[in-house]
C-alpha cells in the first residue's frame, strides 16, 4: 500500500489477475496441500462434505438489448423443438422394445440388481454416515432447539401418526373420520402405497389447513412405504446413523467443515462472488481457500 500511495487496483485489474491464473491456480492449491500434509496438518482418516450457498455477480446472459433477447429466444425454441423429437425417437424405441414380452423387462430388472449389487460391495469398504432430512428431529440433543433466524415456523400438519390404519377395508381413517382409499398402484413408486380421501369432504372439512400441505391442494394423499428393511438403502443408512457410533462419528463433521465456511465467510468476508463466469468463481473459491490453509501452516504447523 505504501508502494502503490495507498492506490487499490480497480475491478477490471482484479479481474484480469484472475483470469490469468486459470493455468497456476491447480498445481499452487495442490502445492499448498502437500506441505500441510508434510506438516502432519492433515489427517486423511476422516472427510467430511458439506455445501455452502454464495450469491453471485450478474450473468451476462440475463441482460442485453432486445435483439440478443430475439437471438437467444430463437435459439431456445431450435433445441426445445431438437429435444422433443429426440425424446419422441426415443419413445418410438422404447415401444418396440416393450412388445417384445417380459423377457426384456426381466433382463432390465436383473442389470439394476447386478448394479446394485456392485455399489455395495463398492460401499462396503467406505465407512460412510449421510444424515437424512429428518436426522436432527430423531436426536434428543436437538430437541426445542429453534430453527435458523430468518426461516418461518412452518405450521403443524396431520401427519401419518393422526391417522389410523384399517386392515381388513385396506384404508386410513383420518382424525375427522373420513376414509383415504388406496389407489391403484398403477403409476406409484415402486415400494409405495398411496391412499387418498374424497375431493368433495376435503373442500368443506374445517381442519383442510391442518391436513392438506399445499394452498391449492384439493384432497388428502398419504404416502406409504412398503419396502422391506433389507431392500431399502436409504432405511440401512438411517439405521446405521442412528446408532451411539454412527451419531458420535457424525459429531466431527461440526468440527471438521464448519469452522472453514465460518473463517472464509466471517473473518476473510468472501460472502459473495464478485466475478463472472464459472472458471473465475472457482478460481476465486481456490484463492480464497489457500488463504484458509496457510494461515492454518502459520498457526499450528510446527516448524
Amino acid at each position: 500500500m505504501a508502494l502503490s500511495c495507498g492506490q487499490m487496483p480497480d475491478h477490471s485489474t482484479i479481474a484480469g489477475f484472475i483470469s490469468a491464473m486459470e493455468e497456476e491456480i491447480h498445481p499452487l492449491y495442490r502445492d499448498i496441500l502437500l506441505v500441510c500434509d508434510e506438516l502432519k496438518l492433515l489427517g486423511g482418516t476422516s472427510f467430511a462434505l458439506d455445501g455452502l450457498k454464495l450469491p453471485s455477480n450478474a450473468s451476462k446472459h440475463e441482460s442485453g438489448t432486445q435483439e440478443e433477447f430475439k437471438i437467444k429466444k430463437k435459439k431456445l425454441e431450435e433445441k426445445i423443438s431438437r429435444l422433443i423429437k429426440e425424446h419422441q425417437k426415443a419413445d418410438k424405441k422404447v415401444d418396440r422394445k416393450s412388445k417384445g414380452g417380459k423377457k426384456e423387462s426381466k433382463d432390465g430388472n436383473r442389470i439394476e440388481k447386478l448394479q446394485l449389487e456392485r455399489l455395495r460391495r463398492k460401499a462396503e469398504k467406505i465407512d460412510a454416515y449421510i444424515p437424512d432430512v429428518d436426522f436432527r428431529s430423531r436426536d434428543a440433543r436437538f430437541e426445542g432447539r429453534k430453527k435458523y433466524k430468518g426461516q418461518e415456523e412452518k405450521a403443524e400438519r396431520y401427519d401419518l401418526e393422526y391417522f389410523r390404519y384399517d386392515v381388513q377395508r385396506d384404508c386410513y381413517i383420518c382424525p375427522e373420520g373420513k376414509t383415504l382409499s388406496r389407489k391403484s398402484s398403477k403409476g406409484i413408486q415402486k415400494g409405495y402405497r398411496q391412499y387418498a380421501a374424497k375431493e368433495r369432504e376435503c373442500m368443506i372439512c374445517e381442519k383442510r389447513s391442518e391436513c392438506i400441505r399445499m394452498p391449492n391442494g384439493k384432497k388428502k394423499y398419504l404416502t406409504i412405504a412398503v419396502k422391506t428393511k433389507e431392500a431399502s438403502l436409504s432405511k440401512q443408512m438411517r439405521d446405521k446413523i442412528d446408532t451411539p457410533e454412527g451419531r458420535k462419528k457424525y459429531e466431527r463433521r461440526l468440527a471438521i467443515v464448519e469452522p472453514v465456511f465460518a473463517n472464509i465467510r466471517a473473518r476473510k468476508r468472501m460472502d459473495r462472488f464478485t466475478l463472472r463466469s464459472k472458471a473465475k468463481v472457482d478460481i476465486q473459491w481456490k484463492l480464497y481457500c489457500l488463504v484458509h490453509n496457510i494461515e492454518k501452516i502459520v498457526n499450528y504447523a510446527v516448524l
